[in-house]
Formats: C-alpha cells, structure tokens, sequence
C-alpha cells in the first residue's frame, strides 16, 4: 500500500501517499469533531475541490480547468441530480425523475431514475 505522510494545521489534516497524491479533510463548520474531503490534488497539481455547506454536504466541485458541477437537493437534503455550468453561464444537468424511494434504500441507478441530459429537458438559466 506504501507510505502515507499526514500533517495537520488549525482547520485541516492533509494526507500524502506515496504517489504524491495529495487528500485534504476540512473541518465543517457545524461540527468542529467532523471532517468531509475538499481538494484532491495529484502530484502535477491536477486538482478536484470540493465545496460544503456548513454541516459538509457538497453543493460544488470545482477541477483544475475551473468546471464547475454543482449539487441539487430535495427537501432531506439528499441529493437528487447534478448540474454543470456552461461556458455562457448557464447549467445543464441530470435530475432523479422520480425522488420518493423508500429510507432504506441506498440504490440510485443513473439509467432509470435519471432524466437524460439534455438543453431541452434539463437545461437550467
């Protein structure tokens, strides 16, 4: 598995394996005890960034070529479709068709309860 090298400053403990691939868990700022991943950053500074709301839940993932996917959600914050903004500003994403699964289901197939992406089914202003 190889060597891990891991530092820690005030709000971050940023973990280095042996590739030179670079983890860093931040600190959410409701829960000073609970950490979520925000960057993901390879050893040629290819990066993923990822942005939380105050409890770490993902709303944007931001890569090293400033694409941006944001999150969207239903009213028990799980997440329900993606949505990736387009060079005129504008999103266009993917959403669950149909959001009313049982609590006990983890399952989420993206070939039938996701509604194609498409500028005329999905695309947002």
């Amino acid at each position: 598995m190889g060597a891990f090298n891991i530092t820690r400053d005030a709000n971050a403990f940023r973990v280095v394996d042996g590739q030179g691939i670079m983890r860093v868990l931040l600190q959410t700022r409701s829960e000073a005890s609970r950490y979520m991943l925000g960057l993901v950053q390879d050893r040629f500074g290819n990066r993923i960034q990822i942005e939380a709301d105050d409890g770490g839940l993902p709303l944007t993932i931001v890569d090293s070529g400033v694409r941006v996917i944001r999150t969207t959600r239903d009213a028990n914050r799980r997440i329900t479709g993606f949505q990736v903004q387009q060079p005129d500003g504008s999103w266009l994403g993917c959403q669950r068709s149909n959001t009313a699964r049982p609590a006990t289901s983890s399952a989420w197939s993206t070939t039938s309860a996701m509604v194609p992406c498409s500028a005329t089914t999905t695309h947002i202003a």
